[in-house]
């Protein structure tokens, strides 16, 4: 690894983040979203004659009645220096499935199933690397008056490794720098952040501090909510790109579900890819093998159509077509879409790949202890 492509980077650690995450048969239960519907005459008497009812029922505490599985039986590895892409329309689980691989689990009421970086255990993960496996949600959460610059600032602040030579100050100042060249918002500096009732930045901007400050930490796991909310298209494949190159260039292994996908991002930024129907995981694999297996299952990609906006659309009932060619039967509810799977060689593929990562991982200390030498480093 050439020593000048990765001071490029905003990285100051540029060893010891070779992790990866394997996680298997990760089942998330938790409350169901209330369905919003429009309430006839008949169901307002309903309400109020069984309000009492209803009022000792909340403070009994019975309240599971929305308890449900949001995903099941997901699975799936990202080897060290590898990008994977969580595809699925809103609702599909995607969010649930990123906070569980990064054990950010809990607003959840259970989680089965494991989950390792190396051969660290989720457990351990969250007891001793809480900084080391982070999680980006979808909102953009700052202190309003802050400026851009302090912002940063304030993120790096006890991020300076102790046995680096240089002072505090120049250590932020420097990836300060490196940060705002790459979000493209350098000018944006003494201008402060802002919300929805403080003016500052504009919204994309905003975004792109949010991101920023995500890689102020140089996790070795990285899991990113929709990311490109509000972004414009260059600018997410920017981002995307930055990902890939600090993949490829560290061994940090970064995760992104994004619900509007380009076909340059898919092709250029995603090694895997795992797509979900309904909280069922229907792939887990190599991201160019995907199109061709839902086309081969019996659905029809059109000629202009991406390849993201497939694999989403084939788990939606008035998207999908079935190809007219095609004989046999076709799976169409999101049960039948994870039996297939289950039944196919990419299946076996993605057990395999579990597999070698796990023999590798236990058999080569190297991966554990270089990342807690680098953590301690840090500290």
């Amino acid at each position: 690894m050439a020593e000048k492509e990765v001071n490029e980077l905003p990285v100051y650690r540029p060893d010891g983040r070779r992790l990866g995450v394997v996680f298997e048969n990760i089942t998330v239960t938790g409350v169901a979203a209330e369905e919003n519907t429009v309430t006839d005459f008949a169901q307002v008497l309903e309400n109020i004659i069984t309000l009492p009812y209803q009022a000792v029922k909340l403070f009994a505490g019975n309240r599971r009645k929305n308890v449900r599985n949001l995903i099941q039986d997901v699975s799936g590895v990202v080897q060290p220096g590898e990008t994977l892409l969580v595809l699925g329309t809103p609702g599909a689980g995607c969010s649930t499935t990123l906070r569980a691989i990064a054990s950010d689990i809990e607003s959840f009421v259970g989680v089965d199933g494991q989950v390792d970086y190396s051969t660290i255990p989720s457990a351990e993960a969250r007891k001793l690397y809480k900084s080391e496996i982070v999680y980006n949600n979808e909102e953009d959460n700052h202190f309003p008056k802050l400026s851009v610059g302090n912002t940063l600032d304030y993120a790096l602040e006890l991020r300076k490794p102790a046995k680096d030579e240089q002072k505090k100050v120049d250590f932020k100042q420097n990836m300060r720098s490196k940060l705002l060249d790459k979000f493209g918002i350098s000018h944006t500096i003494n201008t402060i952040v802002g919300n929805s009732f403080v003016r500052g930045v504009s919204g994309g901007e905003r975004k792109r501090v949010s991101l920023a400050e995500v890689l102020t930490t140089n996790p070795a796991v990285a899991c990113f909510d929709n990311p490109s909310r509000g972004l414009d298209s260059s600018s997410a494949l920017a981002f995307c790109r930055l990902l890939k190159d600090m993949s490829r260039k560290t061994g940090m292994a970064n995760i992104v579900t994004m619900y509007q996908t380009s076909q340059s991002i898919y092709d250029q930024c995603f090694d895997r890819v795992l797509v979900l129907y309904k909280g069922r995981m229907i792939f887990s694999g190599r991201a160019a093998a995907a199109r061709q297996y839902f086309i081969d299952l019996g659905y029809h990609c059109e000629p202009r159509q991406t390849t993201p906006d497939f694999l989403t659309a084939v788990t939606s009932v008035t998207e999908r077509t079935v190809r007219s060619d095609h004989v046999g039967p076709v799976p169409s509810t999101p049960d039948e879409f994870a039996q297939a799977f289950r039944e196919s060689a990419f299946y076996t593929e993605m057990q395999q790949d579990i597999a070698a990562y796990r023999a590798e991982h236990a058999s080569n200390a190297s991966y554990v202890n270089d990342f807690k030498a680098e953590v301690q480093r840090v500290r």
